[in-house]
């Protein structure tokens, strides 16, 4: 499947389309979103770092669904490379709300004329509480600033954050930077030359499986991350302040961000982000 000459065969097809969509809150979208004059769906195709780990195709849809109109209809498109990948993961097949294994584009195109219909849509107390709690810590940044404690000092790993796999239940993942006791959550990020997505996906993917559980394609609440305080100590936070996308990405996810010693009354922070967030009534 030839990516550029698809998109240029949807952009004719589907004048209103978008290739490369984003959002005003995560990083993650889908490849393209297509109108076709009644209805919007967000086309998947997995590119070879999510057909090897599956757990971060299904982040990649859930934190865009969850940001996106929930109007959005999702299609999993598996062409010829990508065919056999999850055979065996019925889990990712059942998180779209339809699977299209692609042979040309003429089929493609026909395909998309008619409407899909949305198989599990997320509650919308789910997308309440995950867009309170974004704009309460976004609010709550712009009153109180970030904390940018000069030196940096890694918290440490006493316990990591461990999470089941969405794509493979059998499985666990887990952070190495992340530390998990619970009411707190906190990671620990070295300075990087690696770019953000690089440095930040296999964090953005097990938080996101920490924040919820999935089964058959359906999105609960884990209630155990609703009162955590999940605080992101960043060595380079000023980098990944420097485009707002990377910062409001880590700030829906559910973090808090800056750089502190472990001298630092990282409980007087939960109290007085918790104080705020409730008489803001964010929460």
């Amino acid at each position: 499947m030839d990516r550029k000459q698809t998109y240029i065969g949807l952009l004719d097809a589907f004048r209103q389309s978008v290739i490369d969509p984003i959002n005003p809150f995560t990083v993650d979208n889908p490849d393209v979103l297509v109108y076709n004059g009644r209805s919007l769906t967000g086309l998947y195709i997995p590119l070879k770092k999510e057909q090897d780990n599956p757990d971060l195709l299904l982040r990649r849809l859930f934190l865009s669904r969850l940001s996106m109109s929930k109007a959005v209809n999702t299609l999993l498109i598996l062409a010829e490379e990508s065919m056999h990948s999850f055979d065996n993961m019925p889990e990712v097949k059942a998180a779209f709300d339809k699977v299209y294994f692609y042979e040309n584009e003429r089929d493609l195109l026909n395909f998309l004329r008619d409407d899909i219909q949305q198989r599990t849509p997320i509650k919308s107390t789910i997308r309440r509480q995950r867009m309170r709690r974004f704009w309460g810590t976004i609010d709550f940044i712009e009153k109180h600033g970030i904390v940018l404690q000069d030196g940096y000092e890694r918290m440490p790993a006493r316990e990591e954050l461990r999470v089941n796999s969405w794509s493979n239940p059998n499985k666990e993942r887990h952070s190495r930077i992340a530390e998990y006791i619970h009411p707190y959550l906190v990671t620990s990020k070295n300075k990087t030359k690696q770019t953000f997505k690089e440095g930040y996906e296999d964090l953005m993917t097990v938080t996101t499986m920490f924040n919820y559980s999935m089964s058959d394609g359906i999105l609960k609440n884990n209630t155990e991350a609703d009162d955590t305080f999940m605080y992101l100590n960043a060595e380079g936070v000023e980098d990944v302040m420097k485009n707002v996308m990377n910062l409001r990405t880590m700030v829906f996810l559910g973090y808090l961000p800056g750089r502190i010693r472990l001298d630092y009354d990282l409980t007087g922070l939960r109290d007085q982000y918790y104080r705020f967030m409730k008489e803001k009534k964010y929460l």
